[in-house]
């Protein structure tokens, strides 16, 4: 839409005149920037397209082809970073509502640190 603005208005418009002797043209200037840009764009596309219905597998791993098996967790299996802490609490308390409660408490210390307000420097209004 904006583009298509441009082709039809022109540019610079710049001190808010309303006489149409001011503006720029887009042809001579812009067109060959817009250009340039769509076909990047398309073969992008085009590439991603290729990349996504013709070689799909390419950047697979190889842990993808192995037969499921509903008994056994894998060994590679890892929690994510985020999650670590949470993980820590609850294996070291044996009782799982007791690790439960402890980790509802670790993120309530969290969320209490954001309404303790302990700054020393007041930005002025």
């Amino acid at each position: 839409m904006h583009l298509m603005a441009l082709l039809y208005h022109g540019s610079s418009n710049h001190i808010a005149l309303m006489d149409n002797n001011d503006r720029i043209g887009m042809h001579p200037y812009f067109i060959f920037k817009v250009q340039g840009a769509a076909h990047f764009l398309c073969l992008f596309n085009c590439l991603l397209l290729f990349r996504f219905f013709f070689k799909n597998n390419v950047l697979g791993h190889s842990y993808n082809y192995i037969e499921a098996n509903p008994l056994l967790t894998p060994a590679t299996l890892v929690q994510e970073w985020y999650l670590l802490p949470f993980y820590a609490i609850l294996r070291s308390i044996k009782d799982k509502l007791g690790g439960v409660i402890a980790m509802s408490g670790a993120i309530l210390v969290l969320l209490s640190l954001l309404v303790k307000d302990s700054c020393i420097i007041r930005l002025s209004p």
